[in-house]
Order: structure tokens, then sequence, then C-alpha cells
């Protein structure tokens, strides 16, 4: 059970919540990415809720066994509503067995807008604050377990949009100056020849819309932490200190702040994190 899967998804609505909680089920589209992940199907699913749902902020707190799965139309799912245009789409339709909640909810220190995350149980379970669920690197856990030591305020797997092309930063560091993007290379993917040019061409982009790079290999973040944690420290040092001035939980007490904003500029489509029109 510590290593089963678990897919943390969105639950957008207060209708969802009573899908998810009372009718026991969630929707995952056919055709949305996360269904080709290696890890997919899920044995686990626990819901990322926004305020819209009907919570106070946005927060991962119930979560359920998947029990089943079948294949249905939205027409099938909601025969309620009426025929449209989306009527003949494809989800999966995940049975859920009984809903249970952490013992404390998981509060992203700033709001967050949601793709699927896949973490494991015992991460789930262990968790202290959203940033621990991510499951996707051991060295960027060893690189995020020394920026909790030293209080550094990193935000894990962020998403960002620059020139209409969507990136996924391991770290996001909001300075007051400049922010800073922290990538841990060495995957497979980062040794290939055309990889690099991408992610030069990545660089290059996020420091177009202001952002600071700073790249590290997996051998160095596993034999030379203090050398990357030192270099780290620097940037925020040089980029004016970290910026906390947008953060929905400051110092362990959730706020407020900029969760209401953040939920009317993204309104999210399905259960797929995709933004409605």
């Amino acid at each position: 059970m510590p290593h089963e899967r678990v897919l943390v998804a969105i639950v957008k609505t207060r209708a969802d919540l009573q899908y998810f909680s009372e009718q026991q089920w969630y929707r995952v589209p056919v055709d949305a990415s996360i269904t080709e992940d290696a890890r997919w199907p899920p044995q686990w699913v626990a819901g990322f809720e926004t305020m819209q749902a009907g919570a106070s902020t946005q927060q991962v707190l119930r979560f359920a066994r998947v029990m089943g799965l079948e294949t249905k139309s939205r027409e099938e799912l909601f025969p309620d509503v009426g025929p449209g245009i989306r009527a003949g789409k494809m989800y999966y339709r995940l049975r859920l067995g009984e809903v249970e909640s952490l013992r404390t909810p998981l509060v992203p220190r700033r709001p967050r807008r949601m793709p699927f995350i896949w973490t494991s149980f015992s991460k789930l379970l262990a968790a202290q604050e959203f940033n621990d669920l991510f499951d996707d690197s051991p060295y960027e856990d060893a690189l995020w377990r020394a920026f909790k030591e030293q209080s550094i305020e990193a935000e894990r797997q962020w998403p960002f949009q620059a020139n209409e092309r969507g990136y996924v930063l391991d770290f996001a560091l909001f300075c007051r100056g400049r922010s800073i993007d922290v990538e841990v290379d060495g995957r497979p993917h980062h040794s290939v020849e055309a990889r690099s040019v991408s992610d030069a061409e990545r660089d290059r982009q996020l420091a177009m819309s202001g952002w600071a790079v700073v790249r590290f290999r997996t051998i160095e973040v596993a034999e030379r932490l203090s050398y990357c944690l030192e270099r780290v420290s620097q940037a925020i040092r040089v980029y004016g200190g970290m910026d906390r001035a947008n953060l929905s939980v400051r110092d362990g007490q959730r706020t407020a702040v900029q969760m209401s904003l953040m939920e009317q500029r993204f309104v999210y489509d399905e259960a797929n994190g995709e933004e409605a029109d």
C-alpha cells in the first residue's frame, strides 16, 4: 500500500465535490494526457478542491481508493443535463470506495493552477504541506528537503506560460527582483543532445519573461548538496530576497490573500485542469 499510485485531481465545483464525496465517482477525459502516463490508472484519487467547490482555500483533503474503471460518454454521465456539443465526449469513470479525509488539509502556499499530480499513498499520508506530495525524482525530493530545512520557500512543479508555450518548473522561487527557476537535470531526457537544445531555448524564453534559471545535475544534488544550496541562496540574495506578498499560507497559517483573485483568473474545464473558454 505505501507505494500505491495516487492521482491528485481537480474538484472544481460543488457538484463535482458531491460526485466525489457522496456519489463516489470521478471522471477523467479519455483523451487527457494523464491517461497516457505509465502510472495510469491510479489506485487512489485525492481531490484538489477549489473555492468554487466550497472550500475556504484551495486544498487537498478527501481521498478514496479506486474500485473500478469504466468508459462513459458525457451524456451517460449527466443524463439530466440534456444533449450538447460535448454530449459524445468520452470519459473514464473511476468508481471510488469509502471517502476518507486527511487529518489536516494540504493547502498550497501560493494559489495554483492545478494539473494532475501523481504521488504515492505514503507521501499523501505523510505530507505536511502541498509541495510534499510531488513524486517525480528522488533528487528533487532531496533538494526539496534541503530547501525546507533552510526555510527556502520553493514551489514544486510550478506551471508557467511564456510566449504561448507552457512549461513546468522543477522549483519556482519568487524573489522581489527576479524569480528563480531551479532545475534538476540528469534524467534520461536531459542527456539527449536535442533536449539540451530545447532546454537552452526554454531558458531563453524564461529569461525573457523575467526568470533566472539555475541548473544542477543529479550528481551535484547527490554529492554536493551544500554547494547547490549555497548557489540558490546566493541567487536569492542577488535578486532581493524571497517575496512573500502573495502567500496563501504564511508561517503555517492560512490567509485568504489573492486566493479568490486566482480562482477568478483560472476557470477549470472538466477534470483535467484545462481552462474553459
